[in-house]
């Protein structure tokens, strides 16, 4: 019985509108003086209760001689709370919706935190290379030996060509020892190598529009982390941008 009462109290049924509800049930059509002895409640609360449980259809009231007869409503019917309190999320959500651009110009840009996810395993990192590619915007990469290939050679096939399709271009820096990065204008790829000895690279770190992301293909915890965040995305991009000047005086 406890876990009844506290179904039916978290759909916002009163103590006293549980304890009627459940008496009801028990005595089947009946009339609110013979359910105020029942319950323990003066007649004018236990009428005013009956009434409130037929407004939330849980139970139905019919005359007959001037005389007022309460029925509960099937078990089932409970159900309708729940709709209610979803129309009423529902409708939470439409307000809510309507004043976020308002919010949005008060709120100061300069508090806003940067939202981190974290993905484990070949499933977990395919997926943050599928948000890569949802940007639809161009690719800046510091990218290891080939670590990735090894890793996940069927997708890194589907994200080359699916790339291509969305005409997103990918400039790469990586060791000359990563064969996948060649310079290929049919990959929409440029591509400038660092040497392998001196940057012993072993992950994968993207720059795309205001995401950064983070792969690590250790067999142990492969690991991926996306960062999403302008600023942070626009300093990475700096940083890139210097080596890759850099890198083109050699």
């Amino acid at each position: 019985m406890n876990q009844i009462n506290k179904v039916l109290s978290d759909l916002d049924l009163s103590e006293t509108e549980i304890i009627t509800y459940l008496d009801l049930l028990k005595l089947g059509k009946t009339t609110s003086t013979v359910l105020a002895k029942r319950s323990r409640l003066n007649r004018s609360t236990a009428r005013y209760t009956l009434d409130q449980l037929v407004k939330r259809r849980l139970a139905v009231v019919e005359q007959k001689n001037h005389v007022f007869y309460f029925t509960a409503e099937h078990p089932q019917k409970i159900i309708y709370l729940i709709d209610e309190k979803r129309e009423e999320l529902d409708e939470k959500e439409r307000r809510a919706q309507n004043i976020i651009r308002n919010l949005e110009k008060i709120m100061n840009p300069h508090t806003v935190l940067p939202k981190v996810q974290f993905f484990e395993g070949k499933e977990g990192l395919t997926r943050l290379y599928d948000a890569i590619l949802e940007l639809e915007k161009p690719i800046d990469s510091f990218e290891d030996k080939g670590e990735m290939e090894k890793f996940i050679p069927e997708y890194v096939k589907k994200f080359i060509a699916t790339r291509k399709d969305k005409q997103i271009t990918n400039r790469v820096i990586c060791p000359g020892s990563n064969t996948l990065n060649k310079k290929q204008a049919s990959e929409l790829r440029e591509t400038r190598f660092i040497q392998e000895k001196q940057f012993p690279f072993t992950g994968d770190i993207k720059i795309c529009g205001d995401l950064v992301s983070i792969f690590s293909f250790s067999d142990q915890s492969p690991v991926g982390i996306g960062i999403k965040h302008q600023e942070i995305a626009d300093n990475f991009r700096i940083l890139f941008e210097l080596s890759w000047k850099h890198l083109s005086r050699q």
